[in-house]
């Protein structure tokens, strides 16, 4: 099936999707019963586009196979069973309506290297997630959340899952829309800007203009291109785009020193879970000249010799 819902959101189902078909995907949902449907190679051709850039939420829906377990286990996330479906009750609601609480699945996953998914109204733990290549992985355990729609909680049902999918769901832009790589930008700082032409510019709040310094990579096309400028003071800046003016924010160095110890620890994240590059490394063997050795021992052995007939000579004159 495919739902349109939207301008450029589309809900899909398939029994056995082609590689081909993930490649233009942002999201993928999925439960316990079509992750077996899919098969190795179907898994295999899944976490392929997830390490593409994709994402991938494992909704638990039911009791878990020990071979699931053992195939999320390669994936990084390490089983805790809990003891029993257990529940959280949800922050009000603008409505006014009471929803009922969340309810849980008995099964519980950590990651190393990951990060909870959790509701932004009661801090409660939903999921984890982690960085696989350029993607993301998910697990959620939460059952259930239709009711809160029946309950006339459909808006906070919607948030819930829509924040969800902002941090599984593949972050491209649009090629024609301007985008920053850095969420964060802080004074002398390199920020990067893809996607548009690089003889625009940058207005500082002092109002001194500063162009963009070209990063496009060979054979780019104009709309991938990239640049990058030095912000020097804090506050407001614009960005020239032909004719039209983007502000964004740039930090003191100083600021919010959290948000910026977060940011460089999914950095690292990110960039650990790139594949390692082969490195080749090979070695020679040859044998060396043993004439330094054989002249060194002769060497040696004359200034014994000598020495032990200077000491016998003078032996023999003190006598």
């Amino acid at each position: 099936s495919n739902i349109a819902l939207g301008a450029v959101t589309r809900l899909r189902s398939t029994a056995a999707p082609a590689r081909s078909r993930f490649a233009d995907v942002d999201l993928v949902v999925i439960d316990e019963r079509a992750w077996r449907t899919l098969g190795d190679s179907g898994r295999d051709e899944l976490l392929a586009a997830v390490r593409a850039g994709a994402g991938l939420l494992f909704r638990i829906s039911g009791p878990l196979s020990d071979q699931d377990r053992t195939q999320l286990s390669a994936l990084g996330f390490a089983s805790t069973r809990a003891a029993a479906i257990a529940g959280a009750t949800p922050a009000p609601v603008a409505s006014g309506n009471s929803p009922p609480p969340l309810r849980f699945r008995n099964e519980r996953f950590t990651a190393a290297d990951g990060v909870e998914l959790t509701d932004a109204g009661t801090g409660t733990v939903l999921g984890v997630a982690r960085n696989e290549g350029q993607g993301r992985l998910g697990l959620w355990w939460v059952a259930d959340t239709y009711r809160w729609v029946l309950a006339g909680a459909a808006a906070e049902h919607g948030a819930l899952w829509s924040s969800v999918a902002a941090e599984l769901a593949r972050h491209a832009a649009r090629a024609s829309t301007p985008r920053w790589r850095m969420a964060s930008m802080r004074v002398g700082e390199r920020q990067t800007v893809c996607g548009i032409d690089p003889r625009s510019s940058v207005t500082a709040p002092d109002g001194r203009a500063s162009a963009l310094q070209s990063i496009a990579e060979p054979g780019a096309a104009p709309a991938g291109r990239c640049a990058g400028f030095w912000p020097r003071v804090h506050g407001w800046h614009s960005l020239r785009v032909g004719d039209a003016l983007l502000p964004f924010h740039v930090r003191a160095i100083s600021d919010a020193p959290g948000l910026s110890a977060q940011l460089n620890r999914e950095a690292t994240l990110r960039l650990a879970a790139l594949p390692a590059p082969r490195v080749l490394a090979a070695t020679s063997q040859r044998a060396q000249s043993r004439w330094p050795w054989f002249l060194a021992w002769i060497a040696a052995s004359a200034l014994l010799w000598w020495l032990e007939r200077t000491l016998a000579r003078r032996r023999d004159d003190n006598a």
